[in-house]
């Protein structure tokens, strides 16, 4: 996707601002990963769960565990500080950063761990009461490789406090398609 699409789209929901719905930022989500990174079929799972601080500010907590096809497994754990604000009534610009502490292991080569580290800068808007669009540059730094890549997804209300998602990861290493089921608190 190009620079001037993208821009099109933030401006679009930028400016829209038929009703306003609240955002949730007190949730717990179960997604399943599946990635084509430098050739190499990657899947797992990952438990995330994010709570308020206050009226802008979020912390989450999380948990990965990722495997490949050449039985190379990461597991890791994080934590998060988020920041969001409206900037009309359907949208809300969202920051955030996370430091994740990761262990790799795989049968023919030597256990490492690393901290990884990651920031983000994104939009999340309302489309209507139960389907949210959500889009975020990412930037991290995990095993000494740094990723820079955009990140988006679909979020669609299938009860009261469960939703589903849809989401699409793309950086300069490879591709991440996930779909996790969202409880919010």
């Amino acid at each position: 996707m190009s620079h001037i699409r993208n821009l099109g789209l933030m401006l679009v929901m930028g400016t829209s601002a038929a009703h306003s719905y609240d955002f949730n930022y007190h949730s717990i989500e179960l997604d399943y990963l599946n990635a084509q990174v430098e050739d190499v079929a990657t899947t797992g799972f990952q438990l995330k769960n994010t709570q308020r601080l206050n009226d802008t500010m979020t912390y989450s907590l999380g948990l990965s565990d990722v495997s490949d096809e050449n039985q190379l497994k990461t597991s890791g754990y994080s934590l998060g500080l988020g920041y969001h604000m409206p900037i009309t009534t359907l949208t809300d610009m969202v920051m955030g950063m996370t430091v994740s502490r990761l262990q790799t292991s795989g049968a023919n080569i030597p256990s490492s761990t690393d901290t990884g580290r990651a920031i983000e800068f994104g939009l999340r808007h309302q489309l209507s009461r139960k389907l949210e669009f959500d889009f975020s540059v990412i930037s991290s730094n995990e095993f000494g490789q740094s990723n820079t890549g955009l990140d988006m997804g679909f979020i669609s209300k299938v009860g009261q406090d469960v939703s589903v998602r849809g989401g699409y990861q793309k950086n300069e290493h490879g591709d991440t398609f996930s779909i996790g089921l969202r409880l919010d608190l």
